[in-house]
């Protein structure tokens, strides 16, 4: 004796609940977000925008300072620069500029006036003098050149150069005047160059 088994079909619902339509959202979206919703979380977020703008004084301040001087001598030349080199680093010292700042360097030359008349206007007024004299000479027919022992004098230039680097340009500005006000032509102080470190650029970024 056979023993029938009925089934029954599924119905059209059940079948649209178990398999999406073309238009419904795939399985990885479970809400779906209309335009009204979009439109919506858009006023709930504010874009804001700034600039800012830090004004840095610059911290590294360069320059050089040379002294020079020009005597018939060594130990006269080497007690001049030794006289203002004294008077510059104690005035340094009252500005508050540190010994690891200052680094220096020397140099010595002998030479003879005639050599390097334009840094004395004495001795360049004398070498004038006797260059036309000499050319008058010759254009006469005269074989002798005259000599003056002036110019044939030897001297012996010592040259020092102190290069700083101080904190603040009113160090600078300081000792620029000090040295214009005290010492003579013999000292000459260099423009600065001014810089600001990676380090302070840092800190006020």
């Amino acid at each position: 004796m056979k023993q029938s088994v009925l089934t029954a079909s599924p119905t059209d619902d059940e079948v649209n609940q178990r398999i999406p339509l073309t238009s419904d959202p795939s399985g990885v979206y479970n809400v779906l977000i209309t335009d009204s919703d979009m439109a919506l979380a858009k006023r709930k977020f504010v874009k804001v925008s700034s600039v800012g703008e830090v004004e840095v004084s610059p911290d590294r301040i360069e320059f050089c300072i040379q002294i020079t001087s020009n005597k018939p001598d060594m130990v006269a030349a080497r007690e001049s620069i030794r006289k203002r080199d004294d008077f510059i680093m104690l005035a340094l010292k009252k500005l508050g500029v540190l010994e690891s700042g200052i680094s220096t360097a020397s140099m010595v030359k002998r030479y003879k006036l005639g050599d390097e008349a334009e840094e004395d206007d004495n001795v360049l007024e004398v070498k004038i003098l006797r260059d036309f004299e000499n050319q008058m000479a010759k254009s006469n027919g005269k074989v002798g050149i005259l000599k003056d022992p002036m110019l044939d004098e030897e001297r012996v230039k010592v040259v020092k150069e102190l290069y700083v680097v101080c904190e603040s340009m009113n160090q600078y500005m300081e000792l620029f005047s000090l040295v214009n006000e005290k010492l003579d032509h013999q000292v000459n102080v260099s423009p600065p160059v001014i810089r600001i470190t990676p380090q302070t650029l840092q800190l006020h970024s």
